[in-house]
């Protein structure tokens, strides 16, 4: 099933709208190997969290990004880092690991540095269910009319031929 955040495009400083697996950090620390390869397995699966992506080296993407939760530590009164602090409920701000592309953690870097929106669309790309459809409207069309799909090909291709050799 579709959701509607899954259309949307996605802000690279929040958790993105194909974040459906992640793992726990432990601090700003990197992940490691066994992490790292569980978070390419969740790539190659489920796609970046913000683009999508299934191919490409994966980056252990943190969320919250330690720049935000730094500044929650540090007690700022600016910015997400100060909407992070206000979020806590157990005393104590998580972090979580999740699947990530290349190309969008430059762009989170660049954003997360700035505090600005820095969207990421994920609607690019050519995917096999996409077929679906138009498969099962054909093949409802065919056998409401006693054919197959392949006799009415063929058929459309002789007349192509004909109209080409007239």
């Amino acid at each position: 099933g579709g959701r509607a955040r899954s259309v949307l495009a996605s802000d690279v400083r929040y958790p993105g709208a194909n974040a459906r697996a992640s793992m726990p950090a432990v601090g700003a620390s990197y992940a490691t190997k066994f992490q790292r390869s569980e978070l390419l397995r969740m790539l190659r699966l489920h796609g970046c969290h913000h683009c999508g992506k299934r191919s490409g080296p994966v980056i252990a993407d943190h969320m919250p990004p330690n720049h935000f939760v730094e500044k929650a530590r540090q007690g700022s009164r600016k910015g997400l880092g100060w909407v992070l602090t206000k979020m806590r409920f157990s005393g104590r701000l998580s972090q979580r690991f999740y699947p990530q592309c290349r190309g969008c953690s430059q762009k989170q870097a660049v954003a997360v540095k700035k505090n600005a929106k820095s969207l990421v669309t994920h609607l690019g790309g050519w995917h096999p269910h996409y077929l679906a459809g138009p498969f099962v409207m054909f093949r409802t069309y065919d056998l409401a009319n006693q054919g197959t799909v392949l006799q009415n090909a063929q058929s459309a291709k002789e007349e192509v031929g004909e109209f080409l050799l007239a």
